[in-house]
């Protein structure tokens, strides 16, 4: 009988493959972009004050959580090897309890 995988089963690949074309890419990172409407007019690439994008690389038994609105994409794994993510979406709703008398 075989168990679930715990979180230090999950990996993140490093080893990654050269293929022609862009060197831009960024195999396994996550890119968050800025919300605000014609915040790219301002950019300025690698400026942490104007920069719209924030990538991050995951690390295994990472947990990275941010609001559904945001604007984010995966990008592709260029390894040889797997890739496992485990992606879920949250619901709060907040209780009667927790509302002022009326």
């Amino acid at each position: 009988m075989h168990g679930s995988p715990g979180l230090n089963s999950i990996k993140v690949p490093n080893a990654k493959v050269t293929l022609p074309g862009r060197q831009d890419r960024n195999p396994s990172e996550k890119s968050f972009y800025d919300p605000r409407p014609q915040a790219n007019m301002n950019a300025i690439q690698g400026d942490g004050q104007v920069d719209p994008e924030f990538r991050v690389q995951p690390e295994p038994g990472q947990l990275i959580i941010w609001p559904a609105f945001l604007h984010h994409m995966v990008h592709p794994n260029l390894a040889e090897d797997v890739r496992i993510s485990i992606s879920f979406n949250v619901v709060l709703r907040q209780s009667e309890s927790h509302l002022p008398p009326q």
